[in-house]
């Protein structure tokens, strides 16, 4: 009987204690130079997905090397959002854009969408972020 209570006892006393929450993690590949920073705008359904102006969160990331660079955001809680990044070579803190709109740094989106015409949807970039799904790869583009 003794056994019983302390099994039971244990279980409710390691459920109480919270679990280190695994952070995001993003594999950013296709650096070609180490000029500026990362930007990365991260969007919930109800924000203005890719607007730089009406994220979520975000953050920034100096660039240590060329190639490939991991980037963990340890302070999301799970859940579905939308990734929006950049490359800010000149530090100017946007997303610096030609005459026709067309982006002049290079850039990425979650779920690796390569936009044709127009920036995607927050829909098409839409990832679960949770315990099992905490890991994303993004190349990214330059045009």
């Amino acid at each position: 009987m003794k056994s019983a209570f302390f099994i039971v006892f244990a279980s409710l006393f390691f459920s109480a204690i919270p679990m280190e929450q695994e952070p995001l993690t993003i594999t950013l590949t296709n650096i070609k130079t180490t000029e500026g920073n990362i930007r990365i705008g991260i969007y919930e359904a109800k924000n203005d997905f890719p607007n730089e102006n009406d994220t979520y969160k975000n953050k920034v990331f100096k660039i240590s090397k060329t190639g490939t660079l991991t980037l963990k955001i340890k302070d999301l809680p799970y859940g579905k959002y939308a990734i929006g990044l950049y490359q800010d070579k000149n530090s100017n803190k946007k997303l610096d854009t030609n005459f026709f709109g067309a982006p002049k740094e290079p850039f990425a989106f979650s779920n690796n969408i390569r936009p044709r015409f127009s920036a995607p949807s927050y829909k098409d970039c839409e990832i679960t972020y949770s315990a099992t799904n905490n890991k994303i790869k993004v190349n990214l583009l330059n045009y």
